[in-house]
C-alpha cells in the first residue's frame, strides 16, 4: 500500500549493512555509489593493497570493461603505462561533486559560503593539505581545484600582482619627486607617463580599428623608463640652463627666463626626438613580423613611446614654466628646512644634508648663486676621471665579456622546447593547473581537424589575432572531395580510425597512437533500434568512442536509408520490397538492406545537390533529436564544431569542408615533440587521403609554427633595429664614427643580453622572442644621449667632449636607469611567470645599458 516506504525502508537497512562497491567505477552499480580510490573495508589505513590493487589494476587496463577503463582515464594521468609490469603513477586525480538542489545562485553561494569565507570549508581543506603534506615529509602534495576555487586562486594572485605593479609606480614616482625637487612636477611626470597609454589605446583602436591585446598592457612598465628618460632631460636641461652667461640669455629678468627657457628645449627636444625616433623605429620593424601578436605589440609600444615624447615636449614642458613661475619659491622657508626646497619640493637635497654632506657640501645659499646639483658633480669629476683612468681595461673588460657571452650564446642558446609556465610553480593554482594540462584532459580530447577546399599555396589570406582569420578558398581543391573518388578517399581517411592497433598504432588510448579511442579494429556497435528506425547511426555503449567527426560518413548513412533505401521507408511487413529491403520483426519496421558502407560515390553534381536539399537538413535535424533523446547530447554538440561543409551561395558547388579525429597528444609539447606529432598526421594523410589535398590542424601546431616564426621574427627584428639606430644617430650627428661607436655598443649590449638568455635559464620562446625585437628599443636610449651630447660639446679635446657629455647627461641617465630598475625589480615578486620575465628583462636590459 506503500511502496515508496517500502523502498525507503529497505534502502535503509541495506545501507546499515555499510555495502561497499570496493573499487567499483560509477555507473557499474545501482545499489550503491563508487568510492573510486578510497576502500572503506580496509580498517587499517582505507588503501587497496596487493593482490587486490593488481587486480584493480588489470580491470582498468582492460578496454572491453568499459565502466573501468573510463575510470582510469579520469583518476589516473596519461602516462600510466598499462603495459609496464610495475604500474605506478606521479599524479593522481579525485573528484567530488557539490550537492545542491540547482536553484538560481547556488554557485555564487558556494563560493561566498565556502571558499571565501575564512572559516569555510575551502580554508579547512587548506589545512588538512598542509597537515598531510608535513605528515609526508614532503613527499606527498594536495592541490584542490574547482570552478570557484581556482577563480579565487588566481584572482588573489592577479590581486598581489596588481598590488606591486602599483607599488612600483610609487616608487618611480616618489624617486622622481627625490630627484626633480618638487612634487608637481614629480606628479605631472607620471601622468604624461601613465596616460600615455590610454592615449595610445584610442589612437590603436578608434583610429586603427584594431583590439588590444595581453602582451600591450605590459607596456606600461616599458614606458616607466622611456618617460622618465625625457622627463630627466627637459628638467636637467633647465636646471643646467642656469649656468648660461648674460650674453647667452639675456641680462634682465624676463629676457633671462626665456632664454633660459628656448635654449634648454632645443637642447632637450633634440636630444629626446633622436632616442624616440630610434625608439619607435626599432619597435615599427615588429611590424614586418608575420605573427600578428608580434606586429601588435611592437606597433603599439611605438605609439606609446611616440605619445610620451609629445606629452613630455608640450604638457611637461608647460609644467615647467608654470612650476618655476608660482611653485618653486611658494614654500616661504629656506633651502633645507622642514617643508622648504629641499622637502615639500623635493627631497634630494634635504637627504643628501642628512646623510651625504661630505660628499655633496653645503646647501646653495639663499642668494639664488647656481650650484651644480650632487649627482651632477658626481659625473663630471669622480665619475670621469675614473673612466678617464681606467678606459683601456673596461674596453678590454666588455670586449671579453661580449666574446664570451657570444660564444655562450652560440653554444648554448635554444629555441624552447615547450610553452613557458603559467607563474611559479610553488603556487598550487600554478603547478597544479600545468599538471591537469599536462596528464589529465580537463578541457576535453584535443583535435585534429582536416580542412579541404583551401588554397594549397596561400589557404589563409590575412591572420588575426582574435582568430577570425580571412582564408583564400580554392574551387578546384574542393573538387577534389566531390568527385566520386574523392568521396570515397574522404570515407576511407575517416574510417582509418577504425583500423585499431595496426602496424602504425592507428588508434588506441594511449600516446604510442595517434587517433583515440578504442583500439580494438573496427568502430563501436550501433543502435540498432536507430539505425533501423530513423537511419542514424548511435552508439549502443554512451562510452565507447569512435574517435573522429565526418560529415562524410553521416551522408554515406544518409544515402543508404533515404537515398537507396527512400522505397523501403514507411512500409509495412506487407508491403516492404523484396529488393534492397528488409522488414525486422523486432522493431517493425521496414528499413534499407543497404548499410553506409555499400556507399559507391555519386557524381558530383548529384552529391552537392544532396547536401543543400532540404531532405539532407531535416535528416541532420531528426539526427540531431535521436542522439539527443539516447543521451548523445555531447556528440551533437562536438559535431557542430568538428565536421560540417559550406556551399556557395547558389548551393551549385562545395566551398570547404572539414572534419576531425580525436588525438592522443598532450597539451604541453616540446617543439621536437610537436614536429613528430606533424610527421605522423602527415603520413596518416599521405596514406588515407593523399589524392584529395587538404591541411590538417590543430592547436598543438600553433607552439611549433609560432616557435619557428618567432625565432626568425626575432633575428630579422634585431637586425633591422640596429640598422634603424645607426642611420638615426648618423642623420642626426652626420658623424660616422659617433654613429659607428653608438651602432657598436648597441650591439655589445644585445649579445650580452643574448648570452644571459641561457645562464639564466631561458630559451627562445614566444615571450623571449619578443624581448629581443624590443631589446634595441631600450637599450639605444642612454647610448645615443652621451653620444648626442659628446657630438655637441665645445670642447675641442676628446677628455673634454666627454667630461662635458657626463656632466650634461650623466645626471639625467642615472636618474632614468634608476626609475626604471625600481619599477622592474618590484616585478621579480609576481606570481605570474610573465610579469616577473618581463620584470627580469627590463631589468637585465637598463642594467646593461646603463
Amino acid at each position: 500500500s506503500d511502496p515508496l516506504g517500502m523502498f525507503n525502508q529497505f534502502l535503509t537497512s541495506y545501507c546499515k549493512t555499510k555495502p561497499s562497491c570496493q573499487w567499483a567505477p560509477p555507473m557499474v552499480s545501482v545499489a550503491c555509489s563508487s568510492t573510486v580510490l578510497y576502500h572503506p573495508t580496509d580498517i587499517k589505513n582505507g588503501l587497496a593493497k596487493g593482490a587486490e590493487k593488481e587486480a584493480a589494476f588489470q580491470k582498468m587496463c582492460d578496454e572491453t570493461n568499459i565502466g573501468w577503463w573510463t575510470m582510469r582515464r579520469g583518476q589516473l594521468p596519461v602516462s600510466f603505462d598499462c603495459d609496464k609490469a610495475n604500474k605506478e603513477a606521479s599524479f593522481a586525480r579525485i573528484s567530488f561533486f557539490a550537492g545542491g538542489t540547482g536553484a538560481a545562485g547556488e554557485g555564487d553561494a558556494f563560493e561566498n559560503d565556502y571558499v571565501l569565507g575564512q572559516e569555510g570549508w575551502y580554508m579547512k581543506e587548506q589545512e588538512l593539505e598542509r597537515e598531510i603534506e608535513s605528515a609526508s615529509g614532503g613527499t606527498v602534495r594536495m592541490m584542490l581545484f574547482s570552478a570557484v576555487t581556482l577563480r579565487s586562486q588566481y584572482l588573489g594572485i592577479l590581486l598581489v600582482d596588481g598590488v606591486l605593479s602599483v607599488v612600483s609606480l610609487i616608487l618611480v614616482w616618489a624617486y622622481m619627486w627625490w630627484t626633480l625637487e618638487s612634487a608637481f612636477l614629480a606628479s605631472v611626470a607620471m601622468f604624461e607617463i601613465v596616460f600615455s597609454v590610454p592615449v595610445a589605446m584610442s589612437l590603436w583602436t578608434v583610429v586603427l580599428q584594431q583590439k588590444i591585446e595581453f602582451y600591450q598592457m605590459l607596456t606600461i612598465y616599458m614606458i616607466l623608463g622611456i618617460g622618465a628618460d625625457d622627463a630627466f632631460i627637459l628638467y636637467d636641461a633647465w636646471s643646467q640652463a642656469r649656468f648660461l652667461d648674460d650674453e647667452e640669455v639675456g641680462d634682465d629678468e624676463a629676457s633671462r627666463f626665456t632664454g633660459r627657457f628656448a635654449w634648454a628645449y632645443r637642447r632637450s627636444f633634440k636630444a629626446m626626438a633622436i632616442t624616440t625616433a630610434t625608439t619607435c623605429g626599432s619597435f615599427v620593424i615588429g611590424a614586418a613580423s608575420p605573427l600578428p601578436q608580434v606586429q601588435a605589440f611592437c606597433v603599439f609600444a611605438a605609439v606609446v613611446v611616440l605619445v610620451d615624447w609629445l606629452f613630455c615636449v608640450s604638457l611637461f614642458a608647460s609644467a615647467i614654466v608654470l612650476y618655476e613661475k608660482y611653485l618653486a619659491k611658494s614654500c616661504g622657508k629656506k633651502a633645507g628646512e622642514c617643508c622648504g626646497p629641499g622637502c615639500c619640493c623635493g627631497l634630494a637635497r634635504c637627504c643628501s644634508q642628512l646623510f651625504c654632506k661630505p660628499c655633496v657640501g653645503e646647501l646653495p645659499p639663499d642668494d639664488g648663486t647656481p650650484v651644480k646639483r650632487p649627482l651632477e658633480r658626481f659625473c663630471e669629476g669622480p665619475l670621469f676621471n675614473f673612466l678617464n683612468r681606467a678606459r683601456w681595461f673596461l674596453i678590454a673588460f666588455w670586449i671579453i665579456v661580449i666574446v664570451a657571452m657570444a660564444s655562450v650564446a652560440g653554444t648554448m642558446l635554444r629555441t624552447a622546447e615547450k610553452a613557458n609556465p603559467l607563474g611559479r610553480e610553488g603556487l598550487d593554482a600554478i603547478r597544479g593547473f600545468e599538471i591537469l594540462l599536462e596528464e589529465f584532459s580537463i578541457f576535453g580530447v584535443p583535435t585534429t581537424s582536416f580542412a579541404f577546399g583551401l588554397d594549397p599555396e596561400e589557404p589563409v589570406a590575412k591572420w588575426n589575432t582574435d582568430g577570425a582569420e580571412q582564408v583564400n578558398y580554392n574551387a578546384a581543391e574542393a573538387a577534389k572531395v566531390t568527385s566520386e573518388a574523392g568521396q570515397l578517399e574522404l570515407l576511407g581517411l575517416c574510417r582509418a580510425a577504425d583500423l585499431g592497433k595496426d602496424a602504425k598504432d592507428t588508434r588506441c588510448e594511449d600516446r604510442r597512437c595517434l587517433v583515440l579511442g578504442k583500439s580494438s579494429a573496427g568502430r563501436c556497435a550501433e543502435s540498432a533500434s536507430a539505425s533501423k528506425r530513423s537511419g542514424v547511426y548511435v552508439p549502443d555503449d554512451l562510452r565507447c568512442e569512435n574517435g573522429r567527426y565526418c560529415f562524410m560518413e553521416i551522408f554515406a548513412k544518409y544515402w543508404a536509408h533515404h537515398i537507396a533505401g527512400a522505397k523501403c521507408v514507411g512500409q509495412t511487413a506487407v508491403s516492404c520490397p523484396a529488393s534492397d529491403c528488409t522488414f525486422d520483426p523486432v522493431e517493425a519496421v521496414c528499413h534499407s538492406s543497404k548499410t553506409e558502407y555499400d556507399y559507391p560515390g555519386l557524381p558530383a553534381d548529384e552529391f552537392i545537390g544532396h547536401l543543400g536539399s532540404d531532405g539532407f537538413a531535416t535528416y541532420m535535424k531528426n539526427r540531431q533529436d535521436t542522439m539527443n533523446a539516447m543521451g548523445r547530447e555531447y556528440d551533437v554538440l562536438l559535431e557542430t564544431q568538428l565536421t560540417g561543409f559550406r556551399l556557395t551561395p547558389d548551393k551549385s558547388k562545395l566551398e570547404f569542408a572539414w572534419v576531425s579525429f580525436n588525438a592522443t597528444f598532450p597539451t604541453q609539447n616540446t617543439v621536437e615533440q610537436a614536429n613528430r606529432w606533424y610527421e605522423r598526421w602527415s603520413e596518416f594523410q599521405t596514406d588515407h587521403g593523399s589524392n584529395i589535398g587538404g591541411f590538417h590542424t590543430t592547436n598543438l601546431y600553433k607552439f611549433m609554427v609560432t616557435q619557428n616564426e618567432m625565432v626568425k621574427a626575432a633575428v630579422m627584428g634585431v637586425l633591422l633595429s640596429l640598422v634603424i639606430a645607426f642611420v638615426v644617430i648618423l642623420l642626426a650627428t652626420w658623424n660616422w664614427w659617433i654613429a659607428l661607436l653608438g651602432f657598436v655598443n648597441i650591439i655589445g649590449i644585445s649579445v650580452v643580453f643574448l648570452g644571459f638568455v641561457p645562464i639564466i635559464g631561458w630559451s627562445l620562446g614566444e615571450n623571449e622572442c619578443i624581448f629581443l625585437i624590443a631589446v634595441v628599443g631600450l637599450s639605444v636610449d642612454y647610448s645615443v644621449h652621451l653620444l648626442h651630447a659628446y657630438h655637441h660639446g665645445k670642447d675641442t679635446d676628446r677628455e673634454g667632449r666627454c667630461r662635458h657629455a657626463l656632466a650634461e647627461m650623466g645626471i639625467s641617465v642615472i636618474n632614468s636607469s634608476v626609475t626604471t630598475l625600481l619599477a622592474a625589480a618590484i616585478l621579480f615578486a609576481c606570481g605570474f611567470y610573465f610579469f616577473l620575465q618581463f620584470g627580469a628583462f627590463i631589468f637585465l636590459v637598463i642594467g646593461l645599458s646603463i
